[in-house]
């Protein structure tokens, strides 16, 4: 099995340059990707979609958050954390339901901290 440095190593020409958060989203989304399309259809276009969408609305808050003054930054910012917030809640009613495996939802789970404690980093540094 791949190591998580080895998962998440994916450098795109659109990153900024060394911001790893946007490589850590992207690459966790690759993950992510990989298994959404295996779901059952009964959850494919629910939890699913709902998992896939939020995941992509996170991604464009870091986004905007990177190209924004400061003051613009701690709103997409915060908002961010509360896209990781409902992607752990809803991994985990995956996980509940039995439509995310433990392996993924353990792998998911931790590229999700990792993401969570980055975007704390930023914020902190903000606030400074």
């Amino acid at each position: 099995m791949k190591t998580m440095d080895e998962l998440f190593d994916h450098k795109s020409a659109n990153t900024p340059p060394n911001f790893p958060i946007i490589r850590k989203i992207v690459g966790t989304y690759r993950i992510l990707h990989s298994f959404l399309d295996k779901l059952p259809k009964t959850y494919r276009y629910t939890l699913g979609s709902k998992i896939d969408n939020t995941f992509v609305e996170l991604g464009e808050q870091i986004t905007a958050a990177f190209y924004s003054k400061d003051q613009q930054k701690i709103s997409h910012l915060a908002s961010a954390s509360q896209k990781i917030n409902s992607l752990n809640f809803l991994l985990k009613m995956g996980w509940e339901v039995r439509v995310v495996g433990t392996d993924k939802y353990a792998i998911l789970g931790q590229a999700l901290a990792e993401i969570g404690r980055m975007l704390g980093g930023w914020q902190r540094d903000l606030m400074k």
